[in-house]
């Protein structure tokens, strides 16, 4: 097998933001509401009875607190 001349330098590969940095995650919160309906795969959309035409993107990651209202009304209400 021959040998590569490809050097890595891995002190840059792993000082990155995406090894070191506070991992993070976000939760789908729209999925935990009353009012959510799901994925409509026909559509390729995520929708919910405050937007019928798919939920955007800013709505799906906010926590309940970050807004008082969706759209039409409605806003988040914790499924029971």
């Amino acid at each position: 097998m021959a040998k590569s001349n490809i050097k890595i330098d891995n002190k840059k590969i792993y000082n990155s933001e995406r090894w070191n940095g506070t991992p993070t995650f976000k939760v789908l919160r729209c999925g935990h509401c009353k009012h959510f309906i799901g994925y409509d795969e026909k559509l390729d959309y995520i929708k919910c009875k405050a937007f019928d035409d798919g939920i955007p993107e800013k709505y799906l990651y906010m926590s309940e607190n970050d807004i008082k209202e969706c759209n039409k009304g409605l806003h988040f209400e914790p499924r029971k």
